[in-house]
């Protein structure tokens, strides 16, 4: 069943589960439709493709240690930059790089 409103996706969700649809699920629909769809395709990576929260990648970087700070920190980004780095030494030239070209209500 699809639908073009979040309000209406919402009473649909709640009726048949009684949970509350989370906004950030609806916003990130198409997303979620186009991995499904390349995963229907191409099945044998299946067993490999994982869905995880950020954070607990960043908590696996840091081996398993919870981040120190906020993400909405200053030092929060510092501190997940730095696990970034050590895996792939280039992740502060791109962030940078990013933060140049875009402006911030486009990322």
């Amino acid at each position: 069943m699809f639908t073009k409103s979040y309000e209406h996706a919402y009473s649909i969700n709640y009726s048949v589960n009684g949970k509350k649809l989370p906004k950030q699920l609806w916003n990130i629909k198409s997303k979620i439709k186009e991995v499904d769809l390349f995963l229907k395709k191409t099945t044998e990576l299946i067993p490999r493709v994982r869905e995880s929260h950020p954070e607990v990648c960043f908590q696996s970087l840091s081996d398993l240690r919870v981040v120190k700070f906020s993400n909405k920190k200053v030092e929060g980004l510092r501190e997940r930059i730095a696990l970034l780095v050590k895996l792939f030494q280039e992740s502060q030239m791109i962030h940078e790089e990013i933060l140049n070209r875009y402006k911030r209500n486009d990322l």
